[in-house]
Formats: structure tokens, C-alpha cells, sequence
């Protein structure tokens, strides 16, 4: 079967686009094959701003991740497998996904979401409903 990454940085990088939060990309830039400006990368990691307005043809591919940003106002171009991408997140609320096969994988400086206070989230009853069925001639 083919690498599932791919199809999940793509699915989360729409979804967080839908929702109108900004995508972020963290990738691990020790990998092979990690095109990236070396200046900015911190602890063996960068982190992208993916949105459609930062990036210019944003592609991913079952096994690559490219796109052209810009790093003080130069046109840059970024190239990586989709095996160093490390988490893909929403800026706003840090909902994403975590790619890692342990718990301790986890990058750093990954933001976690907000906590609601004790008491605030409203459990809501519901009764199972019969299903109904039609007959459609």
C-alpha cells in the first residue's frame, strides 16, 4: 500500500484552511533530502507557514512536500519527503496531527490547545431513535 502521510498532511492542511486557521507544517530538517534554509532552522527543525497566501505552488505528492516561500523577501524554494514532516497544525488552536511512532517523538514547541475550565463542557443526553424506513416506488 502506498505511504499514508501524504493523504493526512493534505486532508489537515484543507481542513485547517477550511476552518480559516493558518496551517503549519514542523519538519524534522536533519532528514535526507530536506531542502530548507539552513539559517532557520532551530534545534534540528523549521517550521512553515503553509497557508495559500504565504506559499506559491504548495504540492504534495505521495512522497514530497514543495512550495516557494518567502524569507526576507527572497523567493525561496522548500523541498522534503512527507517523512519529515513532523506535525501539521492549525497556529490558532494547535489542532493537527503529531507524525511520530512514540509518544516521545513528539517535536518540540508544538502549541497544545486551550483546556475549557472544569464544569464548562455541556454533556448532552440523547435518546436512540428508531430508524425509519421509506419504501420509494
Amino acid at each position: 500500500m502506498t505511504p499514508v502521510e501524504p493523504y493526512l498532511i493534505e486532508a489537515f492542511h484543507t481542513w485547517i484552511i477550511d476552518n480559516n486557521h493558518t496551517p503549519l507544517i514542523q519538519v524534522d530538517a536533519t532528514q535526507p533530502e530536506v531542502i530548507v534554509p539552513q539559517e532557520n532552522v532551530v534545534d534540528g527543525m523549521i517550521t512553515f507557514n503553509v497557508n495559500n497566501d504565504a506559499t506559491e505552488d504548495f504540492f504534495i505528492s505521495e512522497g514530497l512536500v514543495s512550495f516557494k516561500t518567502r524569507f526576507n523577501g527572497i523567493s525561496t524554494d522548500i523541498m522534503f519527503p512527507t517523512t519529515a514532516v513532523r506535525a501539521i497544525f492549525s497556529r490558532e488552536s494547535g489542532q493537527g496531527m503529531v507524525f511520530g511512532q512514540n509518544p516521545e517523538d513528539t517535536p518540540p514547541n508544538v502549541p497544545t490547545p486551550p483546556v475549557p475550565p472544569q464544569g464548562s463542557i455541556k454533556k448532552e443526553h440523547h435518546t436512540p431513535k428508531k430508524p425509519k424506513l421509506k419504501i420509494v416506488r
